[in-house]
């Protein structure tokens, strides 16, 4: 019985509190995206191919008035060590040659968990 005056707490499982980390994570790469942090989002993600570095240091340098927001929420799906979500997020940029631009992203977020805590494995379009 909660002694009195106390709200007995809902239990956090350690399957909800994995899946409340990955989920930090998602949103800390869409964060670091939206402030052109590069060396963050390799942090986020260490096996970022290098085609998809080398496309974020252009679009960081060409434009201007840059932002990311998430979409939904990541709910990702925990089993152990590995996760998988959906992410959703959109870019809003300028490019001087070609005038202002909106981009919807639904990727397909696969994750690990290590010592480290977790980091991102690869993201792949859901199509």
């Amino acid at each position: 019985q909660p002694a009195p005056g106390k709200d007995s707490a809902p239990t956090v499982t350690a399957a909800d509190a994995a899946a409340a980390e990955a989920t930090s994570v998602l949103r800390s790469y869409v964060a670091a995206l939206s402030k052109r942090d590069l060396a963050t989002m390799r942090q986020l993600w260490p096996t970022m191919p290098d085609n998809t570095v080398s496309g974020f240091k252009n679009l960081f340098k060409l434009a201007t008035n840059f932002s990311a927001s998430l979409g939904d929420e990541p709910a990702p799906r925990v089993n152990g060590a590995d996760a998988d979500a959906e992410l959703r997020y959109s870019l809003d940029y300028f490019l001087p040659s070609q005038g202002a631009h909106r981009q919807a992203f639904r990727l397909h977020a696969v994750m690990h968990r290590d010592g480290g805590g977790w980091k991102i494995r690869s993201l792949e379009p859901i199509r």
